[in-house]
């Protein structure tokens, strides 16, 4: 995922989340690092509840 790379590379990066435009662009500013955590956490988390993942049932060898 570059958003990581970037954030590990260079700290604080700016959090674009929606289309912008060349203006809009130029007055981006950096977001700290618990924002862009707490919104990649929160993409995933969102990502993995529209998964249909199958239930897997676990058996106890005795």
């Amino acid at each position: 995922m570059p958003i990581l790379s970037w954030m590990r590379s260079f700290g604080k990066v700016p959090l674009i989340d929606h289309p912008v435009s060349p203006e809009e662009a130029a007055t981006i500013q950096r977001t700290d690092l618990a924002t862009l955590y707490n919104f990649i956490t929160s993409e995933i988390e969102s990502s993995i509840g529209g998964l249909k993942i199958p239930t897997i049932m676990l058996i106890k060898e005795e």
